[in-house]
């Protein structure tokens, strides 16, 4: 990104908060729920409970985030408000904080939880494309439930089921409508797979396998649907992102174009499935292939799908994939703009953004410009 948030911005944000000012290593809080594994030193990790240090309600999610409208100020505001608790662990070890962190992560609401801290809190807010901001680590010393956790029944059966494949579990966990944070969550804490297989995912790698697996599962699906009948364009923006989906009737394919300034990134499947990680966009590939995919999975029909997407100089600070997928979620929701040709397809485009270096970039375009679709181009 162009334009972070200076060091001089970030504590004065941090210093806003009373905590900070207090000597004490205990507080009480209560976690939104939610989780930071880290992947510096794997297999031996960092592993943090995020939350706000008194009881009060803090949106922690992506969804809560774009449900809410928030702008970045807000979202980061927010997080500044939360203490990231955490503790080294070995993937495999398991230890009493392990314990109440993987009852946080399956907590219904948001549990009463008693932290004692080595030290105060270290101020500092960690920005990234992937994950969540994270503000203000601490060194853990214990942590202790204050409350009886009260875990959902589907999560409880499944978590407990040690002869189920991680894959069928989240798979199980997304058709129970289970929050996609969620699953993430429950995925980096361990809490899926085969008993001997089970181990902490640093939440970086946990966010793209929940999108990826989720979204292949649906795509075997999408392949037996018949095609869509005309050229459709979704479109949204959040926080600087601008999004253009262009579905064409076709067989499944799927590629992603991104622009901030003069840089351009891209990756794409068309034909085959994908079998390296998308490299030049990362998590967000899969974070937006998976709104795409519950949309073709929700009609019932196959299509060519061309993503553009414009980051322009709102988006100053990185906020995590999460925020990419709802406003993908939320496009999908609202009525197509129908084209009988490419042509007016892209007229129209070029009232919005900078067009020609996209179709130039654009390998699905080449790939369509084949007899199927003719009558199209």
């Amino acid at each position: 990104m162009d334009k972070f948030f200076s060091k001089e911005e970030i504590k004065s944000l941090l210093e806003q908060y009373p905590f900070f000012q207090n000597q004490n290593k205990e507080f009480v809080g209560a976690s939104p729920p939610d989780i930071f594994i880290g992947e510096y030193g794997y297999p031996k990790v960092n592993v943090g409970i995020i939350s706000p240090p008194e009881i009060r309600s803090v949106l922690s999610s992506p969804e809560e985030w774009y449900k809410n409208h928030l702008n970045i100020k807000q979202i980061l505001t927010l997080r500044a408000q939360l203490i990231n608790s955490r503790f080294k662990s070995d993937i495999k070890e398991s230890s009493k904080n392990l314990g109440v962190l993987q009852e946080i992560v399956m907590s219904k609401k948001p549990a009463e939880t008693e932290f004692h801290l080595n030290k105060k809190p270290k101020m500092n807010l960690d920005l990234s494309n992937k994950t969540n901001p994270i503000a203000n680590n601490a060194e853990l010393k214990k942590v202790i439930p204050r409350e009886n956790i009260k875990i959902e029944r589907r999560v409880e059966y499944i978590t407990r089921d040690t002869d189920l494949k991680s894959i069928d579990a989240l798979i199980d966990l997304y058709n129970h409508k289970t929050e996609i944070t969620k699953l993430n969550n429950i995925l980096s804490a361990g809490l899926l797979g085969l008993k001997n297989n089970r181990k902490l995912v640093p939440s970086k790698w946990s966010i793209t396998a929940t999108d990826d697996t989720i979204s292949k599962h649906q795509i075997e699906q999408i392949k037996s649907y018949n095609h869509i009948d005309t050229i459709q364009l979704f479109q949204n923006n959040y926080v600087g992102n601008y999004y253009y989906f262009i579905l064409f009737p076709r067989n499944w394919s799927y590629e992603i174009i991104e622009k901030q300034g003069n840089l351009y990134w891209q990756d794409e499947e068309i034909n085959f499935k994908r079998k390296s990680y998308a490299y030049d966009v990362t998590g967000g590939y899969y974070a937006v292939r998976l709104a795409i995919t519950e949309y073709l999975t929700k009609i019932k029909q196959q299509a060519s799908v061309l993503v553009l997407r414009n980051i322009t100089e709102e988006y100053y600070a990185p906020l995590g994939v999460g925020i990419l997928r709802e406003l993908s979620r939320e496009a999908f929701n609202q009525q197509p703009i129908i084209f009988e040709t490419k042509e007016n397809l892209f007229q129209y485009l070029r009232t919005k953004i900078s067009l020609s270096e996209y179709l130039i970039r654009s390998k699905l375009l080449k790939e369509l410009k084949q007899p199927s679709l003719l009558k199209f181009f």
